[in-house]
């Protein structure tokens, strides 16, 4: 029998004797309430044979429940009760694998064969010739030779001839004066003066000359007083001879305009710009401020 069918059959005995104290003590409870019974229904009776036979009959009961008591002290035990069940098997247990275990130590080498025989293969080729060796010592100075004749000069040249007159022969030139050739003619030369002329103003049109434009906000510096107007205007450096030495920058609001640019003009005496050329629009409809710059620098020009 397995251990869960030995509970049973304890567990069932238990109950068992449990049940039967319960119905011994219920009987006796019983009895005893009868007897209670008949002997307050006999209390209100003066006779006193009512009452010896009251006292009777409680005896009788108390043997009979004696009586009882024996029996049920001698039942016998009841038999064991049928074996439960077999319990179902529980699952197997999952179990993890061990981890592998550490690699062995390598073993010992073992000793060194003998010398097998030698091989019976041809003889190599020659190997590349060696480095050159070192340098030998220095040879003994051989004898000192003879002397040699003694040298002899050669007969002095005669006297060449006189060259001929340089290009700058006759030359003389002052203190503030330098020789330059001009078209392969050498001669004095001296230093050009460099003179600057401006024209600058709002850009707004006016007539006949720079100093009426003046009168109306514009400004005119080392500029001799020429023609002018809204279409064109002629420009002269005070004191430049040659204009063509000039050079001429400017600007019309956001437009610029130069030297080389279309509608500007140089002569000798002058430089001319046209402004509807040069810059694409005239004084009648402003586009912006205007401004005219001039340098001249006359370089190295002959000594007068």
């Amino acid at each position: 029998m397995s251990n869960s069918g030995s509970e049973f059959v304890v567990w069932f005995g238990r109950k068992l004797m449990a049940l039967k104290t319960f119905v011994k003590f219920g009987f006796v409870f019983c009895m005893a309430l009868m007897v209670l019974a008949v002997g307050g229904c006999s209390s209100g009776s003066s006779d006193s044979s009512e009452v010896g036979v009251g006292s009777g009959e409680a005896a009788e009961l108390e043997a009979r429940i004696g009586v009882l008591e024996q029996q049920l002290a001698s039942l016998p035990a009841g038999a064991d009760g049928a074996d439960g069940a077999a319990g179902v098997d529980g699952a197997d247990g999952v179990g993890v694998d061990g981890a592998d275990g550490v690699d062995g130590a390598d073993g010992v080498d073992g000793e060194v064969g003998p010398v097998g025989p030698a091989g019976a293969g041809a003889t190599g080729a020659a190997g590349p010739p060696g480095a050159d060796g070192a340098d030998g010592i220095d040879g003994v100075d051989g004898a000192v030779g003879p002397a040699g004749e003694a040298m002899t000069f050669g007969v002095v040249g005669a006297t060449g001839a006189a060259g001929a007159a340089g290009p700058l022969s006759g030359l003389t030139c002052g203190a503030d004066e330098f020789a330059a050739s001009f078209s392969g003619v050498w001669q004095c030369a001296v230093l050009g003066v460099t003179a600057d002329g401006i024209f600058s103003g709002p850009g707004t049109p006016n007539c006949c000359v720079i100093s009426n434009f003046v009168v109306g906000g514009y400004q005119s510096i080392g500029l001799i007083d020429t023609p002018c107007d809204e279409t064109s205007c002629r420009f002269e450096v005070v004191g430049v001879a040659d204009h063509t030495a000039c050079t001429l920058s400017g600007s019309y609001g956001p437009v610029v305009f130069n030297t080389a640019s279309a509608g500007v003009t140089r002569t000798g005496t002058r430089i001319t710009v046209n402004w509807l050329a040069a810059t694409g629009f005239n004084l009648i409809s402003p586009q912006g401020a205007l401004s005219v710059q001039i340098s001249c620098g006359q370089g190295v020009i002959p000594a007068p």
